[in-house]
């Protein structure tokens, strides 16, 4: 989870805004200078339990176990990797059963011209291989 601290002196329409961009859930910060009217009534209010409070918060926000889901850098990192660029090292050997759902090899369309208009945009992009080395190239990967 995110988490955006907030102070009660600041207008609840900022953090309320800011908190659903964010989707962050709301830590409560208070400010040591001054106290709302709510907390100038409570007698059990000391600087010592609001620093404590703060402490708390501060902690959680800051807590390098949270985990937050990056959406947008997820998906341009999956997107390329269905766009085909991908590094060699990130490739590894899998047991067929490791392949969850309905599948089927790409090698036919390698092999029957399917795939040559691909082979040909990716080697305008590499000028160190032409069509033909891609195809053989993917060929073999393909083939396993």
């Amino acid at each position: 989870a995110k988490y955006i601290l907030y102070e009660d002196n600041v207008a609840n329409k900022v953090t309320e805004t800011i908190r659903k961009e964010t989707d962050a859930k709301p830590l409560k910060f208070y400010n040591m200078e001054s106290l709302n009217k709510e907390q100038q009534k409570k007698d059990n209010i000391t600087y010592q339990s609001l620093m404590k409070s703060n402490i708390e918060n501060i902690g959680k926000a800051l807590d390098s176990g949270v985990k937050v889901k990056d959406d947008k850098a997820e998906s341009k990192h999956d997107k390329a990797i269905s766009d085909g660029y991908f590094k060699d090292e990130q490739v590894k050997d899998r047991e067929l059963s490791d392949y969850a759902g309905e599948w089927q090899s790409v090698y036919p369309y390698l092999k029957d011209g399917t795939l040559d208009e691909v082979m040909e945009h990716k080697a305008e992009n590499d000028p160190k291989k032409s069509a033909k080395d891609l195809k053989a190239y993917y060929d073999k990967g393909y083939k396993t």
